[in-house]
């Protein structure tokens, strides 16, 4: 593990993208490596609601108001988390962080992107107890693609603007002053916006 995380940081480190899913202490060898331990472990056999902000609880996708984490959840520490270029986008009821993101050059000079969720549930719909698939899209699915949406198009943390760097993986089309995505016959909405 050690020499892969290894490998991973110097990844980013060089301008990889990073979207890193830590439930717990035990099976956190690239935070480690990047100095974003995860720093708390519990089991929950119920669900525990996450909420935030831009870019990962409301960006493209839409609003993910309340994104669940299930069974073994983890924690960042927020001074970690800042001290290492970072931004909290997301926290439970306790007020514990749950997700951080950090765009290019956060982290150090030619860092790419980073996003740390402390639950892969949150990404998954079994997040969302009795919900086994995404149809309807649920907030922990709008959560993933957020976050996808975030590392693949960046943009600037405040305020963010998407600036959908490179050749889309479906054609963008103009409706009503917005673009549009098809991806399977779906339509998700991009807000288009400037960024200097």
């Amino acid at each position: 593990a050690g020499a892969n995380a290894a490998l991973v940081k110097a990844f980013f480190l060089a301008g990889g993208d990073l979207f890193i899913l830590t439930d717990d202490p035990f099976h956190d060898p690239v935070n480690a490596a990047l100095d974003v331990p995860t720093t708390f472990n519990a089991g929950s056999a119920v669900a525990k609601p996450t909420s935030g902000g831009a870019p990962l609880h409301d960006g493209p996708f839409g609003a993910a108001t309340v994104v669940n984490q299930f069974f073994s959840i983890g924690r960042l520490d927020v001074a970690t988390v800042l001290a290492k270029g970072g931004q909290v986008v997301s926290a439970d009821a306790e007020g514990n962080v749950t997700a951080a993101v950090w765009d290019r050059n956060d982290y150090a000079p030619g860092a790419g992107r980073m996003v740390i969720a402390t639950d892969v549930d949150m990404v998954t719909p079994e997040g969302i107890p009795g919900s086994p698939t995404y149809a309807p899209l649920n907030d922990n699915g709008r959560f993933a693609l957020n976050a996808t949406a975030f590392l693949v198009n960046g943009g600037s943390i405040d305020g963010f603007a998407y600036d959908l760097i490179g050749t889309p993986s479906c054609n963008i089309t103009s409706g009503g002053g917005n673009f549009y995505c098809g991806i399977n016959g779906t339509l998700f909405r991009f807000n288009a916006g400037l960024a200097n």
